[in-house]
């Protein structure tokens, strides 16, 4: 798996979910939610005039870097033997379709999309009962993405009451993991297999109700016999448990949760998270340009062992 090369100007392009909710509101809105892939984003900026791609924030020149480093980053995949394709995660039918990629041949649009990784989201609830929760937020990719730089996760979450007035609640405790699956290795290892758990980093100053974690989607690990293993984040976790504060007399009736995974393109370092305050909305900035993946959002309740989703 070939680390990407920096270039002459910092472009990330990355996940936004969001979602803007008065303080009092105690249903939330109907929100479409479409699937992410990799090749969704690619296509998009292909197709955009130079006007549209302006509105974004992308010269036209900045667009053919990417799209340039993208097919490149393809070329590189498709060029890899079929052992080290299926220890990537990849099915026998897009093993065939890299290779004809490799040949040189003009594969469809929805070929290619079939070819870029697609990263799905989870909102799970651990428990819920008057004055404590504990919630999560875990991504997972059904392949390795094609590009494979510095990416982030974030989970933001608003408790209300009974009467739907927001609750200050106060984390007790928060973790964050990922794990990292076997590529590429001088010894090719046959299907996808658990390699061992990162350690991604907290986004510090966020605030009381969010967590981002940041971690390289590429590690090497040492493997049996000393030898050394490309390695890509194929799932994480962000957990918390939340509790009001002594003294304070509501009981948490339900909790709106938002979370979302941030995937670089293009450049280096991972997403930094900005929220809007009296909100679940999350974006992602720093010299970025952005695109959803993975977003979930819902209603965890203490009424309910179901979790809602929007």
């Amino acid at each position: 798996m070939k680390k990407q090369h920096a270039l002459s100007f910092l472009l990330v392009v990355t996940i936004i979910f969001s979602l803007i909710l008065t303080a009092s509101a105690s249903e939330p809105a109907v929100i479409q939610i479409d699937s992410f892939n990799e090749y969704d984003y690619i296509e998009r900026i292909q197709e955009s005039s130079p006007k549209e791609l302006e509105e974004v924030g992308l010269s036209v020149q900045e667009a053919q870097v990417i799209i340039s480093e993208f097919y490149n980053a393809l070329s590189e995949r498709a060029a890899l033997s079929d052992d080290e394709l299926h220890a990537y995660g990849y099915s026998d039918h897009q093993i065939d379709l890299l290779h004809s990629f490799a040949a040189g041949q003009t594969l469809s649009s929805s070929e290619l999309r079939s070819l870029g990784a697609t990263c799905n989201g989870e909102i799970v609830r651990t428990y819920c009962i008057g004055k404590s929760a504990r919630f999560s937020y875990t991504f997972t990719w059904q392949s390795c993405p094609i590009m494979t730089l510095s990416d982030s996760a974030a989970m933001r979450w608003i408790a209300y009451d009974d009467n739907g007035n927001t609750i200050g609640v106060e984390q007790s405790s928060r973790s964050i993991s990922v794990e990292y699956h076997f590529g590429r290795s001088s010894s090719p290892v046959s299907g996808p297999a658990f390699a061992h758990y990162g350690f991604p980093t907290y986004q510090p100053n966020l605030d009381f109700n969010t967590i981002n974690m940041q971690f390289p989607v590429y590690r090497t690990h040492m493997g049996a016999s000393a030898v050394i293993l490309d390695c890509y984040a194929r799932t994480g976790t962000i957990e918390v448990t939340i509790n009001v504060p002594k003294g304070v007399n509501q009981n948490i009736h339900h909790i709106f949760v938002s979370g979302l995974y941030g995937h670089t393109l293009i450049g280096l370092g991972s997403p930094s998270v900005s929220v809007t305050p009296g909100s679940i909305g999350i974006g992602f900035t720093g010299n970025t340009s952005i695109d959803s993946i993975a977003d979930r959002k819902a209603t965890i309740r203490t009424d309910s062992t179901v979790v809602t989703y929007w």
